[in-house]
This record gives structure tokens, C-alpha cells and sequence, in this order.
């Protein structure tokens, strides 16, 4: 009878949850929620089923955070860290200031460590000027700094520029946030309806590697539907291993819409790092959306391209190893660099199409590889399958990236 009771009063909660999500807890006088008296008789079950637990502890610390962690807390129990991280959150988004001081007087160091990465992140991400304020009074800044999680504050923030002076301010003195500061640069990009405003924020922050990659971020969701805007964003770009991926991703998606003047972009580049990547990336793009184009080009400059050139390229599409084979015994190159892309596309070919692959080698246009080359690709050949695999896709589109 207790069960089917405390059932029926779970369901109703559930329809009182909608209302509770649908209006800030703040609203609620401490304790009001029904979850609270809920939990109380699902603990008096022998094991409250996790799903209950999780769902009754969002609503009690939505509705009062300090009471959810005191119930919590009860008997000297020893909740797991998503708990302690489920009642952090929602007390840093109420109260900022009083989560901080709580947590701080935690006794145990990883639960106090659990609780203040959550709830301090939260409060930056809601109230970031109030957060560095007090910041500016804590003797143990750049720990505390070093603890905040961007999966946090990043949820929260607002899509604006202003948060990415904040974001600078919080990790001044530091190295740098790189993959922080890329991520709100993104997210503002995207969501906040400011996208000149936040290139004209970067042009103003000092030469930096944070800087570059930022600007890199923002030529990755560019290039897709505008790559020579993307391009353009590379004079932005300070380290040249950030610019040369900028150049290389471009160029890749420059080379979905028209490999020849992806390639003269590629050619066009200033130095020879720059114009190799982004050569490779437009030959393994092209060759992964037009095959027989890719490889006419190749063809017809067989006596320039050597295999040394395009041995990161030409093992990765199996479908067309056959032809591939073709140009190979054309090129020139070295032996060390034609035994490796020999290599690359018998592996491939081998996982593709292992009858294709068994069947041109046994036939005469096998003929002019080594004998010992081709006896041990003939082994290869029928050694067992190994379960290895991956993607080439950026945004569901398959494109070559060249670093």
C-alpha cells in the first residue's frame, strides 16, 4: 500500500514539474516543493530507484538549493560527485555569493572541491562583473580560476561581447585561455547577432596565441558557406601553424565548390609550408568528391607530382586504388616514399574490397611491382580483418584537412 501511495504522490509531482521548470525557484518559499516530502518517502524504500533520486534532487535545489543539500547531506551520507554537482549548479545560478562562501567552509576537500568548480562557474557564467569582483578578494585566485569549468560557465554566459571581456579578465595573468576563448568567441559569433563586433573586440586584444586560434575558430564556421572570407581572416593570424591550418581548411572547402582555383588559392599562399598543406588539402578533397578529376590532374603532371608529394593523400580512397596503382608506377619519387603510398593503399584496399584487391593481384597490371612487394601484398591480402575505421566528414561534408 506505502508503494503504490508513494507512487501516485510521484506522479503528481511530475505534473507539478512542469510548473516548477516553468517559473524561477526563487518565486518558491523555501521548502514549498513537494519534491522534498517525496524524497522523504522514497528513502524510506531500501534503495531509491536513480532515477527518482535524480529527478526529485533537480527540483529540490531548484526550489531551495541549501535545504536540497541539507537533506542530502542527511545521516551522514556520502552522495555520489554528480549529486554534489547537481546542488552546486543550482545554488551558484540562485545565490553566487552565499554557494561561494558555503562552499568554501566544506570540510571534506573533494567534496568542497566538487561543489566550488561547479557553483563558482555558475556564477561567473550569470553574473560575471559581480563574479570578478570577488575575485579580486580571494588569496587563492589563479586555483580557483584553474577550477572553473567552461562546460559550465559557457552554457550560462551571455551570447555577447561583453562576456568576452570578461572571460579575459577572469584568466588575466594567466597563459591564456586558448581553448576557452575560442569556444565564446564561437559561441558569441554564432548566437549573438554581433559578428562585426566581435572582429572588431579581436583586432583589439594583443597579439596572442589565444587571439589566433579565435580567429581560427571563427574562419572554421565561416568556411563552409563563404571559404575565401575565411581566407581573408589569415593576415589576422600570427602563429604560423595556426594560419597554416586557417589556409588548409579553406582551401579544403574552396575545393567542394571549384578544385582548380582551390588549387591556384593554395599556390598563391606565401611560403612552402603553407602552400603544401593547403595543396594536400585541396588534392584529397578533390579526390574524395571527384576521384576521376583528382586523378586526371595528378596524371597529367605525373613527371612534377612525385610520390613523395602526394603520399598523405593518395592511400585514402580505396574505391579507386586500381587507377591509383596506375599513376603510381608513372610517378617519380623516391623508393622510400612510393613503398609507403604502395603500403597506405594496400591497407585501405584490403579493409574496402578485399576481392578487388586479391583480383589486381593476380593480374599482368601487377606485373612491374618487385615480386617480393607483391608476395607480401598477396599476404596481405588474405590475413584476417581488423576492425579499424573513421570519418572524414567536417559538418556531414567529407573533406581533406592538411596541418
Amino acid at each position: 500500500m506505502k508503494t503504490v501511495i508513494w507512487c501516485t504522490s510521484f506522479f503528481v509531482c511530475g505534473l507539478l514539474g512542469g510548473v516548477l521548470y516553468s517559473y524561477s525557484p526563487l518565486f518558491l518559499p523555501a521548502g514549498s516543493s513537494p519534491a522534498f516530502s517525496l524524497w522523504q518517502e522514497a528513502s524510506a524504500e531500501v534503495r531509491m530507484d536513480p532515477k527518482v533520486r535524480e529527478k526529485l534532487l533537480l527540483m529540490m535545489a531548484q526550489s531551495d538549493a541549501p535545504h536540497a543539500w541539507q537533506v542530502l547531506m542527511k545521516n551522514g551520507e556520502k552522495p555520489c560527485m554528480s549529486e554534489i554537482e547537481q546542488v552546486a549548479r543550482e545554488w551558484g545560478w540562485q545565490d553566487g555569493r552565499g554557494a561561494a562562501a558555503f562552499g568554501q567552509a566544506i570540510a571534506d576537500p573533494i567534496e568542497r572541491h566538487a561543489f566550488l568548480t561547479v557553483a563558482l562557474a555558475c556564477w561567473f557564467g550569470n553574473q560575471p562583473q559581480v563574479f570578478l569582483e570577488w575575485l579580486k578578494t580571494q588569496a587563492e585566485r589563479e586555483r580557483i580560476v584553474a577550477d572553473m569549468s567552461y562546460m559550465e560557465y559557457g552554457k550560462i554566459i551571455k551570447p555577447e561581447v561583453a562576456s568576452l571581456d570578461a572571460l579575459m579578465a577572469l584568466y588575466a595573468g594567466s597563459q591564456g585561455p586558448q581553448a576557452q576563448l575560442g569556444s565564446l568567441v564561437s559561441h558569441v559569433w554564432q548566437h549573438g547577432g554581433q559578428k562585426e563586433e566581435v572582429m572588431a573586440w579581436l583586432r583589439r586584444q594583443p597579439e596572442s596565441e589565444q587571439r589566433d586560434y579565435a580567429w581560427n575558430a571563427i574562419a572554421k564556421d565561416l568556411a563552409p558557406t563563404d571559404a575565401r572570407a575565411a581566407a581573408a581572416l589569415a593576415v589576422e593570424v600570427a602563429s604560423p601553424k595556426i594560419r597554416r591550418s586557417l589556409t588548409s581548411t579553406a582551401a579544403a572547402w574552396m575545393a567542394k565548390a571549384d578544385a582548380s582555383a582551390a588549387l591556384a588559392y593554395a599556390e598563391s599562399l606565401p611560403d612552402d609550408e603553407s602552400r603544401n598543406a593547403a595543396w594536400h588539402s585541396v588534392l584529397g578533397t578533390w579526390l574524395m568528391n571527384d576521384p576521376a578529376g583528382a586523378l586526371g590532374y595528378v596524371r597529367q603532371h605525373h613527371d612534377t607530382i612525385t610520390t613523395d608529394k602526394v603520399q598523405p593523400v593518395l592511400g585514402s580512397e580505396p574505391a579507386v586504388a586500381a587507377d591509383v596503382l596506375g599513376l603510381v608506377r608513372l610517378m617519380k619519387g623516391s623508393e622510400e616514399s612510393r613503398d609507403a603510398l604502395l603500403s597506405s593503399i594496400m591497407s585501405a584496399w584490403k579493409e574496402y574490397s578485399r576481392e578487388d584487391m586479391r583480383r589486381w593481384l593476380a593480374s599482368p597490371e601487377a606485373a612491374w611491382m618487385p615480386p617480393k612487394s607483391l608476395k607480401r601484398y598477396q599476404q596481405m591480402a588474405e590475413q584476417p580483418w581488423s576492425f579499424s575505421g573513421g570519418n572524414q566528414t567536417i559538418q556531414g561534408r567529407r573533406v581533406w584537412i592538411s596541418s
